[in-house]
This record gives structure tokens, sequence and C-alpha cells, in this order.
């Protein structure tokens, strides 16, 4: 009796024990259902994540599209204002060549004005010459009238002596033909002389009235070339401003092209776009290395130091760009994204480049200008 009892206290205590343990049990099955739940709830929020994200990269390389229409009504906005700004320089330069003409007639005319002023300088002496011959003909005149008349009392005297007086008479009249033959001269000279003061007060006149007009020609020409001189410093400012505006707009659009050119790589490791490495421009052959090697970056900027220092990031970025789409082909992910980091760190320096690029060349044109 007493070993049956013991039995079914041993079968008591172990349906205890079943118990609890089924107790704890059914709590860690809770525990792990509360788990799972949390889990598959947690994976859920991490799946909508994963599409939002999915979603947003989606609407992002979208938006390329518009960024890439952008770039390229900036690329023609950049292209019209380097037209403009050669069309202004051209016009600026023929502002300066029109205010050296002007300032070498203005010299000819200064000049020609102080020779009308020695030619009226000699036409006054030549009018006091004048006038002194004429008092000088007039007193050989005087002494002609004087000298006819002694020899016409010398005649009457003559006359009064006879035989005697005979030979002085010839010499009277000899001396009277003489007088009056001087007196003619005299009159000629004096008609001369006239006549030589009438044409050099004309002539006087002509050269006063051309000494005016040579100076209100010279003041217009003054005036002018202020005018010009004006012109050429308001060309001058604004072919700086233009250049200022030229620049700027390049860089910003190869800005632009740099980040298209990075997102097409990004979209074709993505699927989205169907191009190979060998689709990719070079490093030569897109905007800013077309501008670096063969434009005008190579004509004007060559000496700037951030020009110089572009090249080998600028390089970089579509090597490593190119490599990392090859890997794509090779299906190595590691490599392609060494890659992918090798031409972000590159481009950053790129855009630091272009960056300090513009302020050289702004310092550049104003130092110019």
């Amino acid at each position: 009796m007493l070993r049956r009892y013991n039995k079914v206290k041993d079968l008591e205590t172990k349906i205890a024990q079943l118990e609890a343990k089924c107790q704890a049990s059914e709590q860690l099955a809770d525990e792990q259902h509360l788990l799972l739940e949390k889990a598959l709830s947690d994976a859920a929020d991490l799946a909508q994540k994963v599409h939002d994200e999915r979603q947003v990269v989606s609407n992002f390389i979208q938006s390329q599209g518009m960024l890439d229409a952008v770039r390229q009504d900036l690329a023609r906005s950049a292209t019209e204002i380097a037209e403009e700004q050669h069309t202004l320089e051209t016009f600026l330069t023929s502002f300066h060549d029109m205010s050296t003409l002007l300032q070498s007639c203005l010299t000819t005319l200064i000049e020609l004005a102080a020779r009308s002023d020695e030619v009226l300088g000699v036409m006054e002496k030549l009018n006091t010459s004048s006038t002194d011959i004429e008092a000088f003909v007039s007193q050989i005149s005087s002494i002609s009238d004087q000298t006819n008349l002694l020899a016409l009392n010398a005649a009457i005297e003559a006359a009064r002596a006879g035989e005697q007086g005979r030979g002085f008479a010839v010499v009277a009249g000899e001396v009277r033909e003489l007088a009056s033959r001087s007196s003619e001269a005299s009159e000629q000279i004096a008609n001369l002389t006239a006549q030589t003061r009438q044409h050099t007060a004309q002539v006087y006149q002509g050269v006063s009235h051309s000494q005016e007009q040579t100076q209100r020609i010279a003041q217009t020409a003054e005036q002018v070339q202020g005018s010009v001189t004006q012109l050429a410093q308001l060309s001058s400012s604004m072919a700086r401003a233009v250049s200022l505006v030229s620049a700027s707009t390049f860089v910003q659009t190869v800005k632009l092209d740099h980040i298209i050119w990075k997102a097409d790589v990004y979209k074709t490791i993505r699927g989205e776009l169907k191009k190979t490495a060998d689709d990719f421009a070079s490093h030569t052959q897109c905007r800013l290395g077309k501008w670096f090697y063969q434009g005008d970056g190579n004509k004007l900027y060559a000496h700037l130091s951030a020009f110089r220092n572009l090249e080998q990031p600028h390089k970089q970025v579509h090597e490593a760009g190119k490599q990392a789409l090859q890997c794509i082909h090779d299906k190595d992910s590691a490599r392609m994204l060494k890659q992918l980091d090798i031409m972000e760190s590159a481009s950053s320096k790129v855009v630091d480049m272009l960056n300090q690029l513009e302020v050289e060349i702004k310092n550049s044109v104003e130092k110019k200008h």
C-alpha cells in the first residue's frame, strides 16, 4: 500500500514537472512567436524601406533626363555667350583702332592750326612790309615831283640864258624825263603794292577762316574721341562681364556633364541603360576634355594652376568609371565597388579644381581688363 502511494507521489511529481515544462515551453513558444512577429514586422518595414528607396532612386534617375535637358540648355547658352564675347571683343578692337585714328587726326589738326598761326603771322608781316613799301614809294613819288619841278625851273632858267643855257636845258630835260619815269614806276609800284595788300588781305581772311574751321574740327574730333574712349571703356567693362559669365557658364555646364556621366555609369550598373564601357567617352572626348586639350581652355588658361591640376583627376574619373563597368561584365563586384570609390574620390577633386579654376579665371580677366 505504501509502495503504491509512493508511486502515485512520484507520478504526481513527474506530472507537475511536465506541466511546468509545458508551461515553460508554451511561454518560450509565445516569446518566440512574438519575436517572429517582430522579425516579420521588421522585415516588412525593411522591405517597404527598400521599396521606397528603390522608388526614390528610380525617380532620381528619371529626373536625370530633366537634368540633361538643363545641361543642354546651359551648354547652348555658354556657346552663345562665347560668340557674343567674341563679337564684343571685335567691337572693342574697332573702338581702340578708331580712337587711335581720331588721335592721329586730332594731332594733324592741331599741327595745321599751329601752321595756320604761323602763316597768319607771315601774312601780317607781309602786310606790314607792304605798308612800308607804300610809304617808301610815296617818298619816291614826292621826290620825283620835286625833281620834276626843279627840272622845270632849270629849263625856264636855261631858256632865259639863251645860247649859254642850251646845254643846261638838255640836262634839265633829261632830269624831267627821269623824274617822269620815276613817277610812273612809283605809281606802278604803288598799284602793285595795293594789289598785293588786297590779295594778302584776302589770303589772310581765307587762312583765318580755315584756322577757325580747323579749330572747330579739332574740338569736334576731341569730343568724338572722348565719346569713343567712353564707349571703349564701357565695351571693356561689358567684355569683362561677358567673359566672366561665359567662363562661369561653361564651368557649370561641365559640372553637369560630370554628374550626368557618373549617373549614366550607375544606371548602366543597375541595368537601366544598355551600354558598355566602350560607349562612354574618354577624358579627351568629353566636352571638358575637348575644351582642355583642343579648345579655348588650352589657348587661354593653360598658365593657371587649377587648369593644370585638373587633368589628372579628370582622367582618373573616366578611367575608373569605365573599369567599374568592365567589372560588371567580368562579374567582379568587389573590384567594381573599389573602382567606384576611386571614381567618386577623383570626382570630388575635379569639382574642387573647377571651382578653383573659375576663381582664377575671374582674377585673370579682371587683371586683363
